[in-house]
């Protein structure tokens, strides 16, 4: 599973969101993005708004979060 992170430069609830999402998933398995960098990523995923984190598995999505992310809910994804 891929995990990928899209924030802006100025948003501080994105910054709120990937701290919380490291209770969750280890750091170095989430490729943080940066939406003003990567124009071309935020396309081809479809990210309009910061935060979003998506889940990959085998290159197709398999869940998305955006803004104040559902924890219950990634936590449920993510247990076994």
């Amino acid at each position: 599973m891929k995990y990928l992170f899209f924030k802006s430069n100025d948003c501080g609830l994105c910054e709120g969101m990937l701290q919380k999402t490291y209770n969750y998933i280890d750091k170095d398995k989430i490729q943080i993005i940066q939406l003003e960098k990567n124009p071309l990523l935020r396309g081809k995923y479809n990210v309009f708004s910061a935060p979003t984190l998506l889940f990959i598995d085998k290159e197709k999505e398999v869940h998305r979060e955006s803004g104040f992310f559902n924890f219950q809910m990634i936590k449920k994804i993510l247990s076994p």
